[in-house]
């Protein structure tokens, strides 16, 4: 077999593969697929759609495509959820979003939280350590505590202390421990008192035990000068 012949034998076999994949006229719809591939389905309908996939070429790689998507966008979250979100949205997304915002003046923070609030399970009661904020120096408050008690015999301590000045801004330190069921993620809400308006959210973590400093550049404020109260959310791991 000379190489003109066998390249010929190989563009033909691809062709043929590729008509099978195809989608046909009965095929169902991207949004089906989609919605099938998300466990979004009745049992009838996802019973007659799986029937199909099994005979399809087309739609079986339709749905691993999905379910491949899928796997990097759960991955794309446990990261860093509000990078992930700004890269999904794309390019024209973003700047939809970024018009919305303007639009409405929320801020680019609370326009995230808002969105991944469907994924919060619990949130603790609203802590207010004494003088936070307050105009007195930080070095003569000492570290405080508390304890969030939740369902089932789960809790988490939480503990905090903060500084005028540290490696160049004001800073809090929180360190946690929590007894939880299932896999979470742990983050920090820091909110005005006052206004009840979300100041900064700061993620934690999944580890159940664990110390983070916090610069003011993060935050946001200045947690020596202005009033900040604290609450701890937990987020479901998918």
């Amino acid at each position: 077999m000379n190489d003109q012949h066998a390249f010929a034998e190989i563009v033909n076999k691809v062709r043929q593969v590729y008509k099978n994949a195809r989608p046909g006229m009965d095929c169902p719809s991207i949004e089906v697929l989609g919605a099938y591939t998300a466990d979004e389905l009745a049992a009838d309908e996802k019973e007659q759609i799986a029937d199909h996939i099994a005979g399809c070429a087309s739609c079986r790689m339709v749905t691993m495509r999905f379910g491949a998507d899928q796997h990097l966008w759960n991955q794309a979250v446990a990261h860093d959820p509000e990078v992930a979100l700004m890269q999904a949205l794309g390019k024209k997304g973003r700047m939809s979003v970024s018009a919305l915002i303007h639009k409405t003046r929320t801020s680019r923070f609370d326009f995230v939280s808002n969105i991944k609030e469907n994924l919060v399970v619990w949130a603790s009661p609203l802590w207010q350590p004494l003088y936070a904020g307050e105009a007195v120096t930080a070095a003569d408050v000492e570290e405080q505590s508390t304890t969030f008690e939740m369902d089932y015999g789960e809790y988490i301590n939480l503990s905090c202390h903060w500084h005028d000045e540290k490696e160049g801004q004001p800073c809090i330190e929180l360190s946690w421990q929590a007894n939880l069921l299932e896999p979470s993620r742990l983050w920090a809400r820091f909110i005005d008192p006052d206004s009840s308006a979300v100041l900064s959210e700061i993620l934690l973590g999944a580890e159940l035990e664990g110390r983070k400093s916090i610069k003011m550049d993060k935050l946001d404020f200045n947690p020596a000068t202005d009033k900040w109260a604290i609450a701890i959310i937990v987020e479901e791991v998918e």
